[in-house]
């Protein structure tokens, strides 16, 4: 039997099938329904939306909406947006939320996991306040690691709900080590939108830093800009920098370029892959742009290093 609670809103959210509601001046207030639990042995649901809305609902796992393509209107805790192409948006645990209406054609795809999934740690996902999105992956640089994630589990969703697919060990895995990541990069951009709602205010400046450095150590693979940084930390630009120096005695960018130029030593010494297949493993696509980095820190070119190692 659904649990339900009553939830009074400014704007209708979604009212259909078996909901009552009551107008009264303007207002409209929606009975919601409880979903129940995701049951084992598959802690999670993914797949493409393909109903035009869906009513005021609440659940205890994480709900994720990403937009591929199209126009969706979304209502979040009384909070109603309109998410475009590449567009984020996440209803928290016990949430109140609803799709209001989808545009024909759209693709959205969307993924719900909780403790059933993350043990324990679903605890920090649930900390984190995601009221201030949508996020604009279209503003960011393109392969970010939480939206190649959410293609990902978009490709593998079309398999596991396919007609006669088989939900076997090896699919199954696939998707709970995406959902992880998934679940990682959300606590990050959790900890971003605290910050800039106020993390630097409580004068931790050393932990700001090093929330920053971490987040270096896991994604320098990938595009990381000074203003992605200056964001996290939760300080403004050049207070971010001057700290930034205080702490590692460097700037941004050379901590950046130090730790992308450590790793392709590894590479190096440890693998035949050539400079250029190297250079784009750490995240330097261009291989003069990397020659030229590891030079400036090694003193020599990444070719002569390398025979060096091996001598």
């Amino acid at each position: 039997m659904r649990e339900s609670r009553l939830v009074s809103i400014d704007k209708p959210v979604c009212v259909c099938y078996n909901v009552d509601s009551t107008v009264r001046r303007g207002r409209i207030t929606i009975k919601t329904f409880f979903e129940p639990q995701l049951a084992h042995p598959f802690p999670y649901h993914i797949q493409y939306f393909t109903l035009p809305s869906f009513p005021a609902h609440w659940h205890t796992e994480t709900e994720i909406f990403y937009v591929q393509s199209g126009r969706v209107l979304l209502t979040v805790s009384e909070r109603q947006r309109m998410l475009t192409d590449r567009m984020l948006a996440v209803a928290g645990c016990s949430e109140v939320h609803a799709i209001d209406s989808v545009e024909p054609g759209s693709r959205v795809l969307v993924i719900k996991f909780g403790y059933d999934l993350l043990g324990a740690r679903y605890d920090t996902l649930v900390s984190c306040d995601y009221s201030r999105l949508p996020m604009e992956f279209n503003r960011l640089p393109d392969n970010t690691p939480l939206e190649r994630e959410l293609l990902t589990l978009g490709a593998l969703s079309e398999v596991f709900n396919s007609p006669g697919g088989q939900k076997n060990a090896v699919l199954d895995l696939r998707i709970r080590a995406s959902l992880n990541v998934v679940a990682a990069e959300l606590v990050e951009l959790g900890i971003c939108l605290q910050g800039n709602g106020g993390f630097s205010r409580q004068g931790d400046s050393k932990l700001a830093i090093q929330r920053v450095q971490n987040y270096v150590g896991t994604h320098f693979t990938t595009p990381i800009t000074l203003d992605q940084a200056v964001a996290l930390s939760g300080f403004e630009k050049t207070r971010f920098c001057e700290l930034f120096r205080a702490e590692t005695g460097m700037s941004f960018h050379e901590y950046l370029n130090r730790c992308r130029i450590r790793s392709a030593k590894t590479l190096l010494a440890f693998t035949d892959k050539p400079v250029s297949f190297v250079a784009e493993a750490v995240g330097i696509p261009e291989a003069k742009t990397f020659t030229r980095l590891f030079r400036a820190y090694e003193g020599m070119t990444p070719t002569a290093w390398k025979a060096k190692q091996r001598e």
